[in-house]
């Protein structure tokens, strides 16, 4: 594309300064922004900055060039843009911000338009910077979620720059978006929604999976479980259906490992190696069955080199002394 001379020297003369800019806050966000979240920034091209100037959407002021750089912020879901905006306020203060209000929209019911937060900020006068200059610029910081991030990536071309103009392409798009923000409502509200009638039930395996996490929940303290509980509950289910020990029945089979000594006392093993000890000792036969190779595991048993050391002396040697399908021994 042609571009002006006089459109290319602003352009030039601000290039620098906006580079500055970005190295600052791109530097900062990362540094400062949950593991999670996504972020993205960059310097609108020159050709994109020609064209949003001839329509005069740019001032020709350093300080107005709102658009010359901008970044994003990609967060998990909708829940999470309040933490994004104190995460901004920490070292920007915000101008304004479109939409204007939470709860109110110049949108038809029947509209799906782009409108992700945008905020316009300053550097705020007390944050050290390594060019002053740079505070006197207004520059946009949008906050989006990652399925109205996917939905800009995936059409934005498509539909905004492309060589053609297409009214189905854009209609194809905007219903996408519309898909999108009825996802985005069930996220943010699936805890209430999760209580509907026809939402509100049980089956057999989480049944059986919620016996087996509210024992460890009663039995461990929380600093002691994962964070991932409902892995600790699944390859705990697997475990115990290997030696046909029933959920309602781990309860007693941790106290009974306990009061022998075992059980929660053991601080260096994991909840799940616990009662994988617990096994060893509470269903003797069925181990020697499949030690002996009577019974085909149908799951892989770790049996790591802290547990190995409270394995019974003689099962211990037989393990150590014989390759087992099915047994790892990380010692």
């Amino acid at each position: 594309m042609r571009v002006s001379s006089s459109i290319d020297s602003i352009y030039q003369n601000n290039v620098t300064l906006a580079q500055d800019l970005k190295s600052f806050v791109d530097t900062h966000i990362i540094s400062n922004k949950y593991e999670k979240w996504h972020y993205i920034s960059r310097i609108k091209s020159l050709e994109s900055f020609a064209l949003k100037l001839e329509r005069g959407g740019i001032s020709s002021s350093s300080t107005s060039l709102d658009d010359f750089f901008a970044c994003t912020i990609v967060v998990e879901n909708s829940t999470q843009i309040d933490k994004a905006k104190d995460l901004v306020n920490k070292f920007c203060d915000i101008k304004c911000k479109r939409p204007n209000s939470n709860n109110f929209t110049h949108k038809q019911s029947s509209s799906f338009e782009f409108d992700d937060l945008r905020l316009y900020v300053t550097i705020k006068d007390d944050v050290t910077v390594p060019n002053e200059q740079i505070k006197k610029i207004v520059f946009e910081i949008q906050i989006k979620t990652f399925l109205f991030h996917a939905w800009t990536i995936a059409v934005h071309d498509l539909t905004y720059k492309s060589d053609e103009i297409n009214w189905g392409k854009q209609r194809v798009a905007y219903q996408i978006r519309a898909v999108l923000e009825q996802a985005e409502c069930a996220i943010a509200d699936i805890l209430n929604l999760s209580k509907l009638p026809q939402l509100d039930k049980n089956n057999k395996e989480t049944k059986a999976l919620n016996k087996i996490l509210n024992v460890f929940k009663n039995h461990f303290n929380k600093i002691d479980l994962p964070s991932d509980l409902v892995r600790l509950c699944s390859n705990t289910s697997l475990l115990l259906n290997q030696f046909e020990v029933k959920e309602n029945q781990l309860d007693a089979f941790l106290k009974a490992e306990t009061s022998a000594g075992r059980g929660t006392k053991m601080l260096g093993l994991s909840p799940y190696q616990i009662v994988l000890l617990g096994i060893f000792y509470q269903c003797e036969d069925k181990l020697l069955s499949v030690l002996m190779g009577e019974i085909k595991l149908s799951i892989k048993i770790v049996i790591t080199r802290e547990l190995l050391d409270f394995i019974q002396p003689d099962i211990r040697k037989f393990i150590l002394d014989n390759s087992i399908p099915g047994i790892i021994v990380l010692a």
